[in-house]
Formats: C-alpha cells, structure tokens, sequence
C-alpha cells in the first residue's frame, strides 16, 4: 500500500510528532511519503521545524510544498509517488487534500476539535468515544475510533536530565510539557502550584508558544520556584528528572504528554478532559475537574507528600505495535469503500437530459 501522510504544520507539537512517528511505522511494511511544509522563514519556529524534519526515518520519502499554495507540492507528490491513500493530520491538509481533481481517498486524524473538512472526508479516525458522539450528522466518510500511542522513551539516568535543566538532586520537580498557548492553562497551574506551597519543590515547564511571556512573568515573580525550560528537543528524556507530572488544560482531545509521563513511570495528575478520562480508563491518572483550583491545589498537595501511585507499566497499551495495525485496516476499509463506489458509479448507464440552467 502506498500511503501519503500529509501536514502542514511545522510546529514540533504533539500532532507533528504523531504524523512523523505513523509514517516511520507505517513504512516498514509499507510504502510511505511525507509531505510537510518548507522550512518557516522565522526563526523562532525553525528549530522546531528542523527538529521535526530529522525524526522523519530514512524509509520515508520526505517532500515540501509552499505554506501558500500547498496544492503544487501536493500535485507534484501524486504525480512522483502515486499514493493510494492520503491521511491528513489539521484541516488546512485536509482542505488541500479534498482539492485533488480524481485524487485518491482521503482520510484525517481529528487532533484538535472537529472542522467541517472532515465531514467531506473519505474517513475520519477520531481519538476518543466523546469525539465520535460529538460528530454531527450527514457526514459522508467511515468513522474510526482509534486512539494515540507512545514509543518508548529514550534512557537517560535521573542525575543526567536533571542536569539537563538545571536542577538539583534533592529537589522535589514536578513537571509538565506542552504548547504554551491559553488552552493548556499553564498560567492557572502556576498559580495553583505557588498557592499549594510546597516545600522544597519546583514546577518547571518544557514548552514555547504564544503564553511563553506571561509564564516567564509568574516564574521571574516566583522566587525560582517557577522554572520555564522553553523548547526542548530532547523533551523525552527529560522526564526522568520529574517525580510528578501534571496537565491542567482545559480541553485536550488526547494528551501525548500524558502517555509519555505513563512511560516514565510518574505519578500523574490530569484536569478530566475528554482524553485524559479515556486514557484513565485505562491506566491510572489522578483526574481533577477543569477550572477547579482547590482540587488541583490538593492534588499537587497529595503527589508532594507521595500518596498518588507511580505508573510503571501503564503505557504497555498504548504502543504503537497494538495500535499501528487498526490504522492500516481503516485504510483499507476506506480504499475499498471508494472502490465500491466507483464501481457502482460505472454501472448507471448514463443518459442525456438537458439542465434548465446554463453556464
């Protein structure tokens, strides 16, 4: 099968990462192509981007368009690798997808909340059972529920990460990692922390984005006690330098952060988002209710003083090896339901009418 894993963001977030990792395993056994955006000319998101760029394995055939008219890059990639399926990962990869004139299927991953893109698709893979109830009707395409997966995380020894940020051996840190935009509400989580009080305790933060200023604000306020990494590259193995981790968004569809928290063994806490409730169905996230600041400051309290669990092995079912497979059969699934139609489509004999209306 030849497959086009299609994203026009050159971020190096958590949508980003999961198209880039889908087609390092998808082409093992598969025929694979990326097609990504051209490198950002500012020079804050290039780093990110050139970061991005190298995860792409060598099995994959990588290819850039213009962020402005992504329809050439798309039509050149259609012409050299012929694809059989295209997956898009945001809606603008979606909408320029959709434009193929006779173009091959196309099918989307819903990361970030629903757009009426989706609904033309010829699948849509949403990441949780409340995406799929949230789906209004008269789409056309498949739907799929499959969730996001996790690769196991690079080693690297306590002393080592800490190190990595500055910390040191006998501080208590609590983590957390993401896009530094309002959504993932990492102001309220610094309040929160500073007002819980605990000592001998830092909460640093591994991220960039749009709320990067007022955070460095709260941490330049905090005594130290607030720390802001920024981008990290080598975010994954700065986990080992956390002895809790925590995501206080107040909307997240999946959360990979949280799976890879999991797979370093924290003991995690989580405002109860659509994704963290369906990934503590399945391993165990101390849930707090969004927007509520008591309970938060109660459980950053709890984790502090040791009484929220670790999470060795609770990320066995998220890898990707388990999940990897229903992908390539919605795949299938969506190339045969075009196939169908086609094929119904060419057996209506076609008859000659005249339209009242011209042009």
């Amino acid at each position: 099968m030849r497959v086009l894993i299609f994203c026009l963001s050159a971020n190096f977030f958590g949508t980003e990462r999961h198209a880039v990792e889908l087609a390092n395993a998808l082409a093992e056994e598969q025929e694979v192509a990326i097609l990504l955006p051209v490198r950002p000319k500012s020079a804050d998101r290039q780093l990110g981007y050139d970061t991005l760029l190298a995860a792409v394995s060598p099995r994959v055939r990588l290819f850039t368009t213009g962020r402005k008219l992504p329809l050439l890059g798309l039509l050149r990639v259609m012409a050299v690798f012929r694809p059989e399926i295209i997956h898009t990962h945001l809606e603008r990869s979606a909408r320029w997808g959709l434009r193929l004139p006779f173009g091959p299927p196309v099918i989307v991953t819903n990361h970030c909340g629903h757009r009426p893109e989706y609904d033309e698709c010829d699948g849509l893979i949403c990441l949780t059972p409340a995406q799929v109830a949230q789906l209004p009707p008269g789409r056309r395409g498949a739907v799929f529920q499959i969730g996001n997966w996790v690769l196991p995380g690079p080693t690297r020894d306590r002393a080592t990460a800490r190190g990595a940020l500055g910390l040191g051996p006998d501080e208590f840190v609590i983590g957390s990692v993401g896009r530094l935009d309002p959504v993932k509400e990492f102001p309220a989580l610094a309040e929160a922390f500073l007002a819980a009080d605990l000592p001998g305790t830092k909460l640093v933060i591994v991220g960039r984005g749009v709320g990067e200023e007022k955070l460095r604000a709260q941490a330049a306020e905090s005594g130290g006690r607030v720390v802001v990494a920024g981008f990290r590259p080598d975010v994954r193995a700065l986990y080992p330098a956390f002895d809790l981790f925590v995501l206080n968004s107040s909307d997240e569809p999946f959360g990979l952060v949280l799976l890879e928290a999991l797979d370093a063994g924290l003991p995690v806490i989580a405002t109860a988002t659509d994704g963290a409730r369906a990934i503590a169905e399945h391993a165990p996230l101390h849930l707090v209710p969004v927007g509520d600041r008591s309970a938060l400051v109660a459980a950053l309290r709890a984790g502090r003083d040791g009484r929220l669990a670790p999470t060795a092995g609770a990320a066995e079912s998220f890898r990707i090896g388990a999940i990897l497979p229903r992908i390539v059969q919605a795949y299938r699934d969506v190339i045969g339901r075009r196939r169908r139609s086609v094929s119904y489509a060419s057996a209506i004999p076609i008859t000659t009418h005249t339209n009242s209306h011209s042009g």
